[in-house]
């Protein structure tokens, strides 16, 4: 099979035609600038399929969403989620064998990670036990650490067979059975694949908390009873055919080369540009709407002449259409009263605008029907509406139809909107080189003819273990007896991050000494529980969810490095979820689902520095990381047990 395929061949074995994966898969295709071919199977001839998949007809089999976990398939080799789950749902041929995936995984991890800034630790209900259910839990526990689930499940087998599946992911998990469905227990996540048929009132009454919607539906957007109570109470929804769509580019990246500028945004996919577009260093042409007169014009707006800045939204000066209060020194800012718009209408299902506008306006009401308004086009969509283009004849009739489209809905209240509002970091005073990450003071290391104690004498590796349980307090104040106590402690730390950089090799394409050198070229940290587990003693297992913070800019090095590996699970995605009083901290995000079933998410920041995110972290523990030649925590005294280095309180 060629590594570059123009045209995808697919054969789905499906009791009945699945529209659902079509659409996705035509979609995909429109942006990718190929064709697909898909041909339907029932599964009683899925053996013919198989041989079609080893001559080479076909470049892929997918196994419909209802027939998940009830097919087998001889001589498949499965991967590792497939075999805990017990279902795949794509089968491909990878040299002279074929292998079964399980893509749902990869699904519910993006839905999580997109839906939450802090997604670890949840505590979770569960209704329904179906193969997407499963799923869900396997990606939770592996990559979240979740170890809190209250079971909905009125058979008393279906329930014990649940119960041994769960305990059987992880050990430390707690299962407890939720008979009364009418009420909630204290969880920050739901899921169920009960059909959106049976999900009604009388069910759930005062059920308020869905999360992932996994029940299958006759229309791919229904809206359940479920549905609304989960909007009522502000908790974002994500549908069976959200994952579908986005587990259709996974299932791409595992059959052909894919494009890595793809990303997955409120259901569509849009491609991010190479090219960063500025704006006039003058000037920027922008639509101006004046709803009172009913009239619209293109017209130049200058930039702030006064300081220093990179050109954004917040650099225009807009006192021509809204002036300030003559008894005022200064103006106001436009973070809270705009409007950015992705889409013809408001509805995460309509269709997407050619470019992305940021609405301007003069107070925070966001009054599409009577004032004035400026309008600013941007380059695209994520990262790059950061960059904005001068608006053309043609935007003022799409500016146009937009606030006509917009208008009917009152925008009194911009947080119930705030998947069409944009607030990115302001760069402006961002400038300068990145700096090597220092912490503490230089400490003298008292210089000695040698040591010649009963420590120094034992081999290295009787040293290790020796050391292996002292906290960081005991481990500085040995260090600093003597050089070569101080050399001993050097090499054992460096044995620490070592085992958390070992989880992001893999072999014959990434190596210990590329993730240093990549640490030391771009200032990147890994932080978060990865990191901490390199100051607290014992051998404590280091989790399967690293992540990686790195400076503006430097996302594309760690995308280059992963790209090493041939059908490497990845997903990007502008992550909008973090941010403090309203400033984001993250650029975008890469996932990268290594071999060894081990997820890495490179954050990339707004900022020269990955600080940021890392100060954000809501567990003041966490606030740690491993850097090139550094680990360090920011508040020592709140990791457990009060286990400080006290060189980092000089």
């Amino acid at each position: 099979m060629s590594t570059l395929l123009n045209t995808i061949r697919l054969c789905v074995i499906e009791d009945a035609l699945n529209a659902g994966i079509r659409e996705a898969h035509n979609d995909l295709a429109i942006v990718c600038q190929r064709s697909v071919e898909i041909v339907s199977r029932p599964p009683t001839t899925i053996t013919i399929a198989t041989d079609e998949l080893q001559s080479g007809d076909i470049d892929g089999i997918i196994i419909s969403c209802p027939l998940v976990g009830r097919l087998m398939i001889d001589n498949v080799h499965y991967d590792a989620a497939s075999l805990v789950v017990d279902g795949f749902n794509l089968v491909k041929k990878t040299g002279d064998n074929l292998y079964a995936m399980n893509l749902d995984v990869f699904g519910v991890h993006y839905a999580v990670t997109s839906t939450c800034a802090y997604p670890r630790f949840r505590a979770v209900l569960l209704i329904g036990n179906g193969s997407l259910v499963r799923a869900a839990l396997y990606s939770l526990v592996h990559y979240f650490q979740s170890d809190m689930f209250y079971v909905f499940e009125e058979s008393d087998k279906a329930f014990t067979d649940l119960y041994k599946f769960i305990q059987g992911l992880s050990a430390g998990i707690t299962v407890i059975r939720h008979t009364d469905v009418t009420s909630s227990p204290a969880v920050s996540c739901v899921i169920t694949d009960i059909p959106k048929d049976v999900q009604l009132d009388d069910r759930v009454d005062q059920q308020t908390n869905i999360f992932l919607n996994l029940g299958f539906g006759k229309s791919g957007h229904d809206l359940t009873p479920w549905s609304f109570l989960a909007l009522r109470s502000g908790w974002e929804e994500i549908s069976l055919d959200s994952i579908e769509k986005f587990q259709t580019y996974i299932l791409w990246q595992q059959i052909a080369v894919c494009d890595n500028n793809l990303i997955f945004h409120e259901d569509s996919w849009c491609v991010t540009s190479t090219m960063l577009v500025m704006a006039p260093p003058e000037s920027l042409i922008c639509v101006v709407v004046n709803l009172a007169e009913n009239w619209s014009i293109r017209a130049s707006v200058p930039f702030a002449r006064t300081y220093n800045h990179t050109f954004t939204v917040d650099d225009l000066l807009l006192d021509e259409w809204f002036p300030p209060p003559s008894d005022s020194l200064f103006r106001k800012g436009v973070s809270s009263r705009r409007l950015f718009c992705t889409r013809w209408r408001l509805g995460r299902n309509t269709s997407l605008l050619p470019n992305p506008y940021t609405f301007l306006f003069k107070n925070n009401t966001l009054d599409l029907r009577t004032g004035m308004i400026v309008v600013v086009k941007h380059v695209g969509f994520g990262t790059d509406a950061v960059f904005m283009v001068d608006c053309s004849e043609e935007d003022v009739e799409v500016v146009q139809q937009v606030v006509i489209n917009y208008g009917v809905c009152k925008l009194k209240i911009p947080k119930k909107f705030k998947q069409y509002t944009l607030l990115l970091a302001d760069r402006r005073f961002a400038a300068g080189n990145n700096e090597v990450i220092r912490f503490g003071s230089k400490l003298t290391i008292q210089k000695s003819t040698g040591c010649h104690c009963g420590l120094c004498a034992i081999p290295n590796e009787l040293f290790r273990i020796m050391l292996e349980p002292s906290d960081m307090a005991t481990l500085a104040r040995f260090s600093r007896t003597c050089r070569y106590h101080h050399k001993h402690v050097v090499r054992f730390m460096d044995h620490r991050v070592n085992k958390t950089i070992r989880k992001l090799i893999v072999p014959g394409f990434i190596e210990v000494q590329d993730i240093k050198e990549i640490l030391r070229s771009t200032n990147a940290i890994i932080h978060g529980l990865a990191a901490l587990l390199s100051l607290l003693p014992d051998d404590i297992a280091t989790p399967d969810n690293i992540e990686i913070a790195t400076p503006f800019g430097t996302r594309n090095v760690w995308a280059q490095l992963f790209a090493r590996v041939p059908h490497l699970p990845t997903y990007h995605l502008w992550d909008s979820k973090i941010s403090v009083d309203g400033l984001q901290l993250v650029r975008a995000s890469g996932v990268f689902f290594l071999p060894n079933n081990v997820a890495v998410t490179i954050q990339e920041s707004f900022f020269d520095s990955a600080m940021p995110i890392l100060l954000s972290h809501p567990t003041t523990a966490l606030c740690c990381g491993i850097s090139y030649g550094i680990v360090f925590a920011i508040y020592p005294y709140h990791i457990k047990n009060r286990m400080t280095d006290r060189v980092f309180e000089k």
